[in-house]
């Protein structure tokens, strides 16, 4: 008898005892999945003016919660066995390490941590994103997730038209980095979290791609997100920036181009007529307030790509569009001058000054890969080259051979992002082109490594 009781207490604990560590496990999965979309919300939205100052460090929002999350998955080896697996199946990893090397070195030699502080810490937040979206959200919960984010900021970028102010400024706690609002021609460019309407307009074209995949059908779709688009697209008008309405337009166009027979068809007879009616009506009201932006606008892109000049006619400065094309034709010049080492770069703390025969001086560098090029030098340069050509090449390879428009997509997010980078640097937003890199590593090995699980297939309540 005593043995039988003693055998049925046993039992009995050890089913309390799974019980409790079944409610642990939920527990610690619900944490994970809170502090997941934390990180991502943070990543994505908060403005880098929102933290804590600190002597020689700025602690924002975003480094916060990578910190939380890194504390987090260092508490327990199976947390950190995951991370370390999406680190060493990352087939990138090789050309990463050797940027991060080269960073190093050069912020040793420079006497600047930042050199490689803050390269590292973007990369990190990449594979944190992989790490999350792999163990708590899969790329379905992330898509869910990344338009109800994108649709914040464009509803928020509207309300920013008329206030003449982001909405964002209100969480400025890092003085200095918030630069203001911003007018050319007497119109007000909006920009959203980032520090610049240029900024902004690299947030919206890298995520702009990413609307036309359908994480429900797990395929490509025009139209199942369409008002998002359109948003994004009126957003990009309001930043006033030439480059990334360029960049944009061309994005649609491949876009259109990826989409199967019958959506380009219904493309072709709704969208484009509508289009061509608004710029019509733009054209017959050109002093009306919507037709003056629209016309401006449109104008300084056909100035920039072809040479011309018929942004005068609706108010540009004449002298700014020459200065500024002297200016770019100038910057290329910086890879002949003998007083840069070509081998050594100068580090991120480096305060640029160039005098150019004929009066003028530069002080800062409106294009990512001659500033590159003046922080790494060519190591630098065509290491990480190497690293996007890569990434790029990997999601083109498995979109053509899978037949999988999706990987295309996200292909063209990263192209579009560093194709603008020719006429900007990346101002704190080159981890908006890690996004799409680090959701083709997910999508990927849920698809065709059958290493998903289903819990991956259902949006936590935290999304929905």
């Amino acid at each position: 008898m005593s043995r039988y009781l003693v055998e049925k207490t046993k039992t009995t604990g050890q089913g309390w005892q799974s019980s409790n560590r079944y409610f642990e496990n939920c527990g610690e999965r619900s944490l994970g999945q809170f502090l997941s979309v934390s990180f991502l919300v943070a990543y994505y939205i908060l403005p880098q003016y929102f933290g804590i100052r600190l002597p020689g460090f700025d602690l924002t929002a975003q480094r916060m919660l990578i910190t939380i999350l890194c504390l987090f998955l260092l508490s327990k080896e199976s947390r950190k066995k995951m991370f370390w697996e999406g680190v060493r199946s990352c087939r990138l990893w090789l050309f990463m390490a050797g940027y991060l090397g080269i960073c190093f070195y050069t912020a040793v030699l420079r006497f600047h941590i930042g050199t490689f502080l803050y390269p590292f810490i973007e990369l990190l937040g990449a594979f944190l994103v992989i790490y999350v979206l792999r163990e708590y959200l899969g790329s379905d919960g992330f898509l869910v997730l990344f338009r109800r984010m994108l649709l914040f900021l464009c509803v928020l970028g509207l309300v920013e038209a008329v206030m003449r102010k982001t909405p964002f400024a209100y969480l400025e706690t890092i003085r200095g980095l918030y630069t203001g609002g911003m007018i050319r021609s007497g119109s007000y460019r909006i920009m959203g979290p980032a520090n610049h309407s240029l900024a902004y307009g690299l947030i919206l074209i890298s995520g702009l791609p990413l609307l036309c995949i359908d994480e429900e059908k797990h395929c490509f779709t025009l139209f199942r997100h369409l008002p998002l688009l359109l948003l994004v697209v009126v957003n990009v008008f309001l930043t006033g920036s030439r480059s990334t309405l360029a960049v944009m337009g061309l994005e649609l166009l491949l876009l259109t181009v990826l989409a199967p027979g019958e959506q380009r068809k219904k493309l072709l007879f709704t969208i484009v007529p509508a289009g061509l009616l608004i710029l019509l009506l733009a054209f017959l009201f050109p002093n009306s307030p919507p037709g003056h932006y629209i016309l401006l606008q449109l104008s300084t892109v056909v100035d920039e790509m072809f040479g011309t000049s018929y942004a005068i006619r609706y108010g540009v400065d004449s002298t700014s569009l020459a200065n500024s094309a002297s200016y770019r034709d100038a910057l290329l010049d910086i890879f002949t001058v003998d007083w840069l080492n070509p081998w050594l770069g100068q580090g991120s703390g480096y305060h640029f000054s160039w005098y150019i025969p004929g009066g003028a001086t530069i002080h800062s560098i409106d294009n990512f890969y001659v500033a590159n090029y003046i922080r790494y030098g060519y190591p630098g340069l065509v290491v990480y080259g190497l690293l996007i050509l890569q990434a790029v090449g990997e999601m083109v390879r498995c979109g053509i051979q899978k037949k999988d428009r999706t990987m295309l997509c996200l292909a063209l997010a990263v192209c579009g992002y560093f194709l603008n980078l020719w006429w900007m640097d990346t101002l704190q937003t080159i981890k908006y082109a890690y996004l799409p890199i680090a959701l083709f590593q997910v999508i990927s090995r849920e698809k065709w490594e059958n290493m998903s699980d289903l819990q991956h297939k259902v949006v936590h309540r935290y999304i929905r």
